[in-house]
C-alpha cells in the first residue's frame, strides 16, 4: 500500500508541475507576444519621430547627422537613414544604411527585405516634397528585445520550479497522511478486529471510505455470526443420532448372543 500511496503522490505531484508549466510556458508566450506589439508601437513611434527630425533638418548640414550606435544595452537599436532627391539620386545616408532605397513605399510604414536584413522603415517627404527621408530599423532588434523580456519574465518563474516541487510534495504528503492513517489502521488489526472505524478526526472527505469499510464489516461479523450458528445447530442435529449409534455399537460389542449383535449391527 505503501508503494501504491508513493506512486500516486509522484502522478500527482507530475500532473501538478506539468500543469504549472504549461501555464507558465503559455504565459511566457503572450508576454511574449505581447511585448512584440508594445515594442514594435513604441519603436514605430521613435522612426516616426526620427524621420521627422530629419526632415527638419533638410537643407541644414544633414552630413552631419549620425545616429548614436555606441549603446551596449540589450535594449539599444540601431536606426539607418537615407535621404534621397526627387529625381532618385541619394543626397545622404548613414553608416548601416545600403547605397540602394531601403523600401519602394514613400511615406509611412512598411516592411521590406533587403541584402538579408529584414527592415522596418518609416518614410516622410520634406517641405514641398523635394527630398524623401527614409529611417528604418532592422527586425531582429525588435525580436531580440522580446525574446530579452520574455525570457527575464519566464526565468524566476523556472528557478522557483524546483521550490515550488517541494511545495507541492509536502502538500501532498500532508493532504494525504488521512489515507496513509486509515491504512495504517487497518493493516495492525487481527482477523477478529471488525470494530467500527474512529472517523472523529478523519476529513470529511475520508468519511465515506471508512463508512464503506464498516458497512463491510459489519457484513463480514453477520456472515461470520451465520456460520457459528450453523455450525451451533449442526452439532446439535447430529449430537441424538451420534448417541444413538454409539448406544447400539456398544450393544453389538457387548452382546453374546449372534441375532442381538446382528440385529444392533
Amino acid at each position: 500500500m505503501s508503494g501504491r500511496g508513493g506512486s500516486m503522490r509522484r502522478q500527482l505531484l507530475g500532473l501538478l508541475l506539468g500543469t504549472v508549466a504549461l501555464a507558465w510556458g503559455a504565459a511566457a508566450l503572450f508576454a511574449y507576444r505581447d511585448a512584440q506589439r508594445e515594442i514594435d508601437r513604441l519603436l514605430d513611434a521613435h522612426l516616426a519621430q526620427a524621420a521627422h527630425l530629419l526632415v527638419a533638418q533638410v537643407g541644414h548640414e544633414v552630413e552631419e547627422i549620425e545616429f548614436d550606435d555606441d549603446d551596449d544595452s540589450p535594449y539599444g537599436s540601431v536606426v539607418a537613414f537615407q535621404v534621397w532627391e526627387r529625381d532618385g539620386r541619394l543626397r545622404v545616408r548613414s553608416g548601416n544604411a545600403p547605397a540602394q532605397r531601403l523600401s519602394p513605399v514613400d511615406a509611412g510604414f512598411s516592411d521590406a527585405q533587403l541584402a538579408g536584413v529584414h527592415w522596418r522603415v518609416y518614410g516622410a517627404w520634406g517641405e514641398k516634397g523635394a527630398v524623401l527621408v527614409q529611417v528604418a530599423e532592422d527586425h531582429a532588434t525588435r525580436d531580440r528585445i522580446a525574446r530579452s523580456i520574455a525570457r527575464n519574465a519566464l526565468l524566476p518563474l523556472l528557478l522557483a520550479l524546483p521550490l515550488l516541487a517541494l511545495a507541492i510534495g509536502w502538500i501532498i504528503q500532508r493532504g494525504t497522511q488521512p489515507l496513509r492513517a486509515l491504512s495504517d489502521e487497518i493493516e495492525a488489526r487481527g482477523p477478529d478486529d471488525l470494530d467500527p472505524i474512529a472517523t472523529r478526526r478523519l476529513p470529511d472527505e475520508v468519511r465515506p471510505l471508512a463508512s464503506r469499510l464498516d458497512g463491510l464489516f459489519a457484513r463480514i461479523r453477520d456472515s461470520i455470526a451465520a456460520e457459528r450458528r450453523f455450525t451451533s445447530h449442526a452439532a446439535h442435529e447430529l449430537r441424538t443420532p451420534i448417541a444413538a449409534i454409539r448406544a447400539q455399537a456398544e450393544v453389538a460389542r457387548d452382546s453374546h448372543d449372534a441375532d442381538e449383535r446382528g440385529a444392533a449391527l
